[in-house]
C-alpha cells in the first residue's frame, strides 16, 4: 500500500482485509515508522523503535515466550502476544506494550488504533488525528 492518507479520524493505513489474524504492517506516518499488528483479532500499532537502542522492533519475531517456572518445567505463554526486538531479544507484549523484562521503564510508543468500516486507522501517540494537532 502506499503511504498512509490522512483523514479526520487518523491516518488511513489499510484496509481490514489487508491485516488478517497474526499478520503485521510496517507504515511511515509523518516521518515516523509504525507497525500495525492483528493479535488474535484485535488490532494494536506501535512507534517501530526499541527503548532500549532504537532497534526497527516492529520487523522483529513474534510468538510466545516461557513464563517463570521450576526447575526441568517449561511453561509456554502469550502464544502469537510476545513481539521480540531483531536486534537483542528484548521482549514485548503485543497487547500492552510493555516490556516483558521491565514493567515500568520498558515500553514501546503506543499509537491509537480504530476501525471505521473497513478502515484501518492509526493516530500518533501524542498527537491528534491531524497533522500537527497536538492531543
Amino acid at each position: 500500500m502506499s503511504a498512509p492518507s490522512t483523514t479526520a479520524a487518523g491516518h488511513l493505513v489499510c484496509r481490514t482485509g489487508d491485516l488478517p489474524v497474526g499478520a503485521r504492517l510496517i507504515v511511515d506516518i509523518e516521518g515516523v515508522s509504525v507497525g500495525v499488528f492483528n493479535v488474535h483479532g484485535e488490532l494494536y500499532a506501535y512507534v517501530n523503535s526499541c527503548p532500549h537502542r532504537m532497534a526497527p522492533v516492529c520487523a522483529g519475531g513474534v510468538s510466545g515466550t516461557n513464563a517463570p517456572s521450576g526447575v526441568d518445567e517449561y511453561d509456554y505463554t502469550m502464544e502469537d502476544r510476545v513481539l521480540r526486538c531483531p536486534w537483542h531479544g528484548w521482549e514485548f507484549d503485543l497487547t500492552t506494550g510493555k516490556s516483558l523484562f521491565n514493567r515500568q521503564r520498558g515500553r514501546l510508543g503506543r499509537c491509537t488504533v480504530r476501525v471505521e468500516g473497513d478502515e484501518v486507522l492509526v493516530t500518533l501517540p501524542g498527537r491528534g488525528s491531524r497533522p500537527g494537532v497536538s492531543a
